[in-house]
């Protein structure tokens, strides 16, 4: 993982918790973005376009990083 990438992941996990769409409000420090990162189904959803419209697969996001918090 590099540096753009985990940059990359932090930004989209912010917003997406301004917007709502992950229910946990805690910060996410290095490490939990580095972890998360190394799992593919959390990679999976993380960069997906369909993430923003699709409830289902907003469920299942959350659901894969309610590990991680």
């Amino acid at each position: 993982m590099g540096q753009f990438e985990y940059l990359m992941a932090k930004r989209k996990l912010k917003r997406m918790q301004a917007t709502k769409i992950i229910e946990t409000q805690t910060l996410f420090d290095k490490n939990k973005v580095k972890h998360m990162l190394e799992d593919p189904s959390i990679r999976l959803y993380l960069f997906s376009k369909k993430l923003l419209h699709d409830q289902t697969m907003q469920k299942r996001f959350n659901e894969a990083i309610s590990k991680y918090v």
